[in-house]
Parts: C-alpha cells; sequence; structure tokens
C-alpha cells in the first residue's frame, strides 16, 4: 500500500480504539502500523466474524476501518450489521477501504451507512484525516447517547421517587410506565388493563370511559381532565374503608406521529387525608353553629331587663372561650396523619388558655391549677372551656374572684378512661346557698350533656367557704 510512509505523524485527540479487518495480513499490519504512528490504539483481526468476537470483548472500539472484500461476510455486511444492531450507548462509526471501488460498491456503503469510503492506496494524511473525523463522530454520538440514557435514567429515578402515582394508559387500555406509587393506589401493575378495575368498581367505568375517550380521540393540544374518585380499599365501610384519588388525565403524542395522541397521561394523587379533614371540619363547623345557636337563644331568654351591652359582652366571653379551645385542638386535627383520631390539648393547656384571664399571672395568680398531665380529646374541649369559662365569669361576679383575698383551687385527678376536675373557691362573700335568679351560664353549668358530650356537673352550694363544682368528663366523648 503505497504512500503510508513519509508523513510525521500529527498530534489528535484520541479517545478510543480503531479495529483494523483486513484478511490480507501484510496490509493489515502496514494499516495499523501507520495508525500507531498518528497515535491510534488499534485492534486486529482477519474477518467479519473475528471482528465481531473484538468487539465485544473491547467496548472502547469506536472507529471501524475494515475490506469491503473478504472471505465469508463482506466488509458491507458487516458495516450493515455493526450499525443496525448496536445499543445506543455503544456508537460505532464504519469507514470501509477498497482498491477496486466501483458505483455499486460505493452506493453499498452509503446504503449500509459507512462513515466513509477509502480507495488503495490512500495517503497517510488523507487516512489521518477520515479516522480524525469518524473519532470524533464516535466519540460525540456516544457522549449524546449516554447523556440521553442518563436522562431517561433520571426520569426513571424520579417516576419511583415521586409521591404521585405516574402511568400511562394506551389505546388498548393498558397501563405502561407504571411506577410503584399509582400500582398501589389503583391496584394495577404494569401492563394491567383498567378493565380490571372497572371489574372491581363498576362505578369508575361511568366517570373513567367518556374522559379517556375523549381523550384519545381529541388533539393532543387539548387541556387535562381533572377528576375525584373513591376506592374502596377492602373490608369495612364509611371513609377508613375508602381511598379518595385525585386523577388528572391528558394527551401523550405517539412516538410515531407527534401530531396524533398515543396515550392518556395519569398522574395520581392520594388525597384521602385531606378528604377525611374535610369531613371532619365540616362536621365540626356545624356543630360550631349548632352550640351558637344554643347560646343567642339562651342570652335572649335571659335578656329580659339587661341591656344590650352587657347581654353581648357575656356572649361575646363565652364565644372567644370556645374559640381559645378550638385554638388548641386545631393543631392536632390539621396535622395528625390518622384523622379519625385526632389527639386534642391537654387539661393543664386547656386551663391556663381559658382561666388565664380571670386569675391573673406569677404570683398574683388567683387561680391555682394541679394535676396530672391528661390529654383532652377534640370533641371534649369547647364544652369543658364553656363549663370552665362559666365557673370563673360567676366567681368574678358573685364569688371568691369578685374579693380581693379570693381565690380558686381547681385540681384534677384520671382515672382510666374517665377526667374528674374539683373546683373549689374560698376567701370570696359568703355563700347562702343556690342564688334565687338562674341566668344562662348557670343554666350552661346545670345540663348534664354541655355541647353534646358526657360531661358531668355537680354543684354545691352548701359549703360557707364558696362555690365546689365537681365535673366529671369520659374520654368516650372523644
Amino acid at each position: 500500500m503505497d504512500g503510508l510512509v513519509g508523513r510525521p505523524a500529527s498530534l489528535v485527540t484520541i479517545s478510543g480504539y480503531v479495529l483494523v479487518v483486513d484478511d490480507e495480513a501484510a496490509l493489515r499490519r502496514e494499516v495499523v502500523s501507520a495508525l500507531k504512528m498518528i497515535g491510534f490504539n488499534t485492534v486486529e483481526a482477519s474477518d467479519a466474524d473475528a471482528a465481531l468476537a473484538a468487539l465485544a470483548l473491547n467496548p472502547d472500539i469506536a472507529v471501524v476501518l475494515t475490506d469491503i472484500r473478504m472471505p465469508g461476510r463482506s466488509g458491507i455486511a458487516l458495516a450493515e450489521q455493526l450499525i443496525a444492531a448496536q445499543p445506543s450507548q455503544r456508537v460505532v462509526e464504519v469507514v470501509l477501504m477498497s482498491g477496486h471501488a466501483g458505483f455499486n460498491e460505493a452506493l453499498g456503503a452509503v446504503r449500509a451507512g459507512a462513515f466513509d469510503l477509502l480507495s488503495k492506496p490512500f495517503r497517510l494524511a488523507e487516512i489521518e484525516e477520515v479516522i480524525c473525523r469518524a473519532m470524533a463522530r464516535a466519540n460525540a454520538r456516544r457522549s449524546a447517547a449516554l447523556a440521553a440514557e442518563q436522562a431517561r435514567l433520571d426520569r426513571e429515578a424520579l417516576m419511583l421517587a415521586a409521591p404521585v402515582g405516574l402511568g400511562r394508559i394506551g389505546r388498548d387500555l393498558r397501563l405502561s410506565g407504571t411506577n410503584p406509587v399509582l400500582a398501589g393506589m389503583v391496584g394495577l401493575a404494569e401492563g394491567d388493563s383498567v378493565a380490571d378495575l372497572w371489574a372491581r368498581a363498576p362505578e369508575l367505568r361511568q366517570v373513567l370511559e367518556p374522559s379517556l375517550e375523549r381523550i384519545l380521540t381529541g388533539d393532543v393540544g387539548q387541556p387535562a381532565t381533572c377528576l375525584r374518585v373513591e376506592l374502596l380499599r377492602g373490608r369495612g365501610e364509611g371513609l377508613a374503608g375508602t381511598r379518595v384519588l385525585d386523577l388528572r388525565l391528558y394527551p401523550v403524542p405517539d412516538g410515531a406521529d407527534p401530531s396524533r395522541v398515543g396515550a392518556v397521561g395519569l398522574a395520581c394523587l392520594d388525597v384521602t387525608a385531606e378528604a377525611a379533614l374535610l369531613r371532619e371540619l365540616d362536621h365540626r363547623v356545624k356543630n360550631a353553629f349548632a352550640v351558637f345557636q344554643g347560646l343567642l337563644h339562651g342570652a335572649a331568654r335571659h335578656a329580659a331587663g339587661r341591656d344590650v351591652a352587657t347581654v353581648a359582652a357575656e356572649l361575646t366571653d363565652r364565644i372567644m372561650a370556645l374559640s381559645r379551645a378550638h385554638d388548641l385542638v386545631r393543631p392536632a386535627i390539621c396535622g395528625l396523619p390518622n384523622i379519625a383520631a385526632p389527639q386534642g390539648t391537654t387539661m393543664r393547656a386547656l386551663a391556663e388558655a381559658v382561666l388565664g384571664g380571670f386569675s391573673g399571672a406569677g404570683d398574683a395568680a388567683r387561680i391555682d391549677l394541679r394535676g396530672v398531665e391528661v390529654a383532652i380529646p377534640p370533641g371534649a374541649a369547647p364544652a369543658l372551656a364553656l363549663v370552665l369559662h362559666e365557673l370563673a365569669t360567676n366567681a368574678l361576679k358573685h364569688g371568691a374572684l369578685s374579693s380581693p383575698g379570693g381565690r380558686v383551687d381547681l385540681s384534677w385527678t384520671a382515672a382510666g378512661d374517665v377526667l374528674m376536675l374539683d373546683w373549689r373557691e374560698a376567701g370570696g362573700p359568703a355563700v347562702a346557698g343556690p342564688p334565687t335568679r338562674t341566668g344562662l351560664g348557670l343554666r350552661l353549668l346545670g345540663q348534664p350533656n354541655p355541647g353534646g358530650v358526657r360531661l358531668y356537673i355537680e354543684l354545691d352550694w352548701a359549703r360557707p367557704a364558696g362555690l365546689q363544682a365537681k365535673i366529671t368528663l369520659s374520654s368516650a366523648s372523644a
């Protein structure tokens, strides 16, 4: 092969091996020698089968320089196999060489996807220029393929880690690209049909089927469809046995024809806790309205002979006591994952919140609080707050807190599911017995079941030192 000598080697950036394939050993060694002079790392093979074996063993081969005419499989056939079968990360550029390349062979090289065709004998500068360009293109394509593969892996990792169920519903109604979260939410795995879900929950078909059909038959620019569905998680009744899901259905373009919808994308969010919270809050708001209505009716019945400002002030105080109790239990209601059993507040926190304005602070505090650390359920907190507020209001107007030296001792103990409170007044005006006039506050205290909870009150007006109230609360009232 003339022309491969007499030219100094040039400095090029080499990244990858060149596989030289030729059945003539002398010519093969001459080409390899020339490539090494330039600075390329080389591997040799005598035919197409040996070339395939070398490629399997050396992943760093980036360029294959092969003779067209070889015994057995030709260089063009080898090029076609390499270019058609190589994985996206393993990019190999094929340069063909021939001493008798005619039009048909040149056309075959183009059709095979070869990078270039060298005619023997070739000059050193020519082979250097072609192999450098082929190596640069192979490395660029390989880097791009690796970046694309990394992006795909990142997307898959994101789908696996996302707290949202993700997947696609094809035209055959089968799931694909399903992440574990979606599988856990709807009970379907990769390749399962949505029809299997309809078999378990027929009512969902009426909701989902029209939306799926509309998206699959529409255009790719149509807006997403948002639905809320409820699925039974198994045996059980009510919200505890139901999973509430927000679905977002959107068109996914066909890979072969981006103007056509190929599948329906599905994003699924479990909103069971939020739905339970909304139902709980709705229930509590209705209860609050009922309590307010009772307070208003009671104030109206006992407003005779009293000025409006006084009645309004007393009613406002009672509502604010309920508000302070709600402030204590709201974080537990809103922040607890298991909405069915929120924890509420503590007895001491509730007493301090309701009675703080009556007692004073520090050494000047006139209401002494003593008792064990015990939880108060959210359902019982408003009623108990109202009772404590009425006792303190009565003590401020008529009892111990109406005198400078008067004090109140509030203690509590817990036994199993029962909380017992003892309110004792001392140092105030002498108590001759129950008041002759019963106002709204005393009527509230006299109710056996105020606020709709299991809370009982015994009032003892016979103590000369002051009023004593014994309050019993059952935790079953939660």
